[in-house]
C-alpha cells in the first residue's frame, strides 16, 4: 500500500514541477529523489527515500511555491496553514517501508532576508504522517559557525567525520528536546565515501560480507544526520 502511494505522490509532484516551471522556466526549481540508508546496531536499513520540491532561490519576490499553494495543497492532498508563513522553500515526503510511515515536511524561512551573505534560518516543520506514534518535528537550520560539538551524543561519532565539512546544519527537536542533528555536506564529492561507510560498518557492528556490494551502489553525499543511536546518509 505504502509503495503505491509513494508511486502516486513521486508522479503528482513530477506534474507539478513541470506546470512551475512552465510558468517561471528561469527559477532554479528542482524535483529531487533522495535514497536515505539508515545505520544502526547491526543494521543497515535500506529502505527509506525522499521526494521533494524545492525552489532553491527562493524569496519573497521568488516564492512560486507558495504563490501556488493551493494548487500544490490540492494536487498533494496536504494542509499548509499560511499564518506567519511569508516564504516556501520546499515541500517533501519520507518514506520509510521497513516501518510502514510517511511523513510530509514543509520548509519556510524565518526571516525574509535571503540575501547570500546573511541567509536565513530555514524551519521544517511536519505537516502529516499515518505513523499512530505521530511527533511534531521541527527542523531549524543553521549557519557554519554554531558550534556543532556542544552536543553531547554528537561526541561519540568524533571518529566518523570531519565536523567542518559541512555548510550548515539541521537541528531536529521533538518535543522541545534535540534528538538529531543534521549536517549538509560541503563538496560531498571530495569526501572519502569509501572511508565513512567503512566507520559505519564498523562502529554499529554490521556483517562486512556485505560491504563490496554495498559500497557500489551509491554515490555521492548530500547530508548526514546523526542521532542518539542511529546515522542516516541521504544521497544524490
Amino acid at each position: 500500500m505504502l509503495l503505491y502511494k509513494s508511486h502516486s505522490i513521486l508522479k503528482k509532484m513530477k506534474k507539478i514541477f513541470r506546470q512551475l516551471k512552465k510558468k517561471s522556466p528561469e527559477l532554479n526549481i528542482q524535483c529531487n529523489i533522495v535514497p536515505v540508508i539508515s545505520f544502526s546496531e547491526g543494521k543497515i536499513n535500506e529502505n527509506r527515500i525522499i521526494f521533494n520540491i524545492v525552489n532553491i532561490d527562493s524569496s519573497v519576490d521568488n516564492n512560486i511555491l507558495y504563490d501556488n499553494l493551493k494548487y500544490i495543497c490540492k494536487e498533494l492532498n496536504i494542509k499548509i496553514q499560511t499564518e506567519g508563513v511569508e516564504i516556501i522553500r520546499e515541500i517533501c515526503f519520507t518514506f520509510d517501508f521497513d516501518r510502514n510511515i510517511y511523513k510530509v515536511y514543509y520548509a519556510k524561512h524565518e526571516s525574509n532576508n535571503v540575501s547570500f551573505e546573511n541567509s536565513p534560518i530555514t524551519i521544517y516543520n511536519i505537516i502529516k504522517s499515518n505513523n499512530r506514534d505521530y511527533y511534531d518535528d521541527i527542523y531549524k537550520k543553521y549557519k557554519t559557525e554554531r558550534n556543532i560539538e556542544k552536543y553531547k551524543f554528537m561526541k561519540k561519532y568524533n571518529n566518523i567525520i570531519n565536523y567542518r565539512d559541512y555548510e550548515y546544519y539541521l537541528e531536529k527537536k521533538r518535543n522541545k528536546k534535540i534528538v538529531a542533528i543534521l549536517l549538509k555536506m560541503q563538496h560531498s564529492e571530495e569526501i572519502d565515501k569509501i572511508k565513512l561507510f567503512k566507520s559505519l560498518f564498523n562502529y554499529f557492528n554490521i556483517n562486512n560480507d556485505i560491504y563490496n556490494n554495498f559500497i557500489e551502489r551509491y554515490n555521492n553525499i548530500l547530508y548526514i544526520g546523526f542521532s542518539k543511536d542511529r546515522v542516516n546518509v541521504y544521497l544524490i
